[in-house]
């Protein structure tokens, strides 16, 4: 993780953190057996956390504003994860007969808005 923030000027700032993460252990499925009496196919597992899901990587930028008055302060921002959509993989979905799978993503970007008092 790299984090580093830019104080423009007394009232804004900017902020970015760059994240690199290997993926989770998972255990793969390596075939599947055709059970004829329950009509479905039966998943056979390699070896226990033998594989990772895929490698991720992001990065989250955030903007500050902050208003001074004479008894208070306001401050708003705006922080932006994953700015380039780049979903991270946390799972795996087989299909019917465990030939191919899909990637079970999280959400490509969360945008988010505050504001904060201080008195």
């Amino acid at each position: 993780i790299a984090v580093a923030s830019w104080q423009i000027s007394p009232t804004w700032k900017l902020g970015g953190r760059f994240q690199l993460t290997t993926g989770r252990p998972d255990t793969p499925v390596v075939g599947a057996t055709y059970q004829a009496d329950l009509d479905l196919y039966l998943p056979t597992y390699g070896a226990p956390s033998s594989q990772r899901v895929e490698l991720q990587h992001q990065l989250d930028v955030r903007v500050d504003r902050t208003w001074t008055f004479a008894r208070w302060k306001l401050a708003a921002y705006l922080d932006i994860s994953n700015v380039y959509l780049n979903a991270a993989a946390i799972s795996y979905q087989y299909n019917f007969d465990y030939t191919e799978r899909t990637a079970i993503t999280t959400l490509p970007i969360i945008p988010s808005f505050g504001l904060r008092g201080e008195l």
